[in-house]
């Protein structure tokens, strides 16, 4: 059957592939699963493990991989834990990272005001689409991220904002990725409970409601006097 042959591609349990398809609403792929499924059945990868990378641009995504560069890669038996990062609130470069991981919708926690960590979920998502695996890696891979980051190279940060975040990681990350955003409609609302009591010049009717046609005091009977009342 089709489900035989693509646990068979995937090398999962079939029970597992077809929970997976019919309660896609429900049940998400784990993180071993998730780039396994994209690689080997060439889809984008799945939206739970996919940030708001449209959201920003090209150069911010490259200010992000050159912060990465100066952070710390916890790893315990060969798997990712966290990330630990520097970010010291009265540094601007720092300030500027973590609205780029606001924008992005990355959870992270700020330590005595001079630690950013991410937790492995985060961590592990990142190191994956900024392809390192290592603590030697992460920091080799960030070397143009952070000259970005400290402006030696003004023509790289020049052409990175012309582009956003999204086309940035597609062309280094080893799977699909799709956008997330979309497009964001915002609205404002007052608090109802909290409104005044809005008065009108006169005496509107309620029953026959008068406006500009009855003059300055919304009068019906100036309504009527000047022909504007038909019955």
């Amino acid at each position: 059957s089709i489900w035989e042959r693509g646990a068979q591609v995937l090398g999962m349990d079939r029970a597992r592939l077809q929970t997976l398809v019919e309660n896609c609403l429900r049940e998400y792929p784990t993180w071993e699963e998730a780039p396994m499924m994209a690689e080997r059945l060439r889809v984008p990868l799945h939206p739970d493990y996919t940030f708001y990378w449209k959201c920003v641009s090209g150069a911010e995504a490259l200010l992000l991989r050159g912060w990465l560069g100066k952070g710390t890669l916890k790893i315990d038996d060969a798997v990712i834990r966290k990330i630990v990062l520097p970010y010291y609130s009265h540094t601007p470069l720092y300030l500027q990272g973590k609205q780029v991981l606001d924008k992005l919708g990355v959870p992270h926690k700020i330590i005595n005001k001079e630690l950013l960590i991410l937790d492995k979920k985060e961590a592990d998502l990142l190191a994956y689409c900024f392809r390192f695996s290592s603590q030697q890696e992460m920091e080799s891979i960030a070397l143009n991220g952070a000259d970005a980051l400290n402006g030696a190279d003004g023509n790289a940060h020049a052409s990175e904002e012309n582009t956003t975040g999204l086309d940035f990681l597609r062309s280094i990350c080893p799977v699909q990725l799709r956008d997330k955003a979309g497009t964001f409609v915002g609205a404002r609302m007052g608090r109802p409970e909290k409104a005044k009591m809005r008065l009108l010049t006169g005496s509107p009717q309620v029953m026959f409601p008068v406006g500009e046609e009855g003059e300055r005091l919304r009068s019906f009977q100036a309504a009527l006097e000047a022909g504007m009342v038909n019955s």
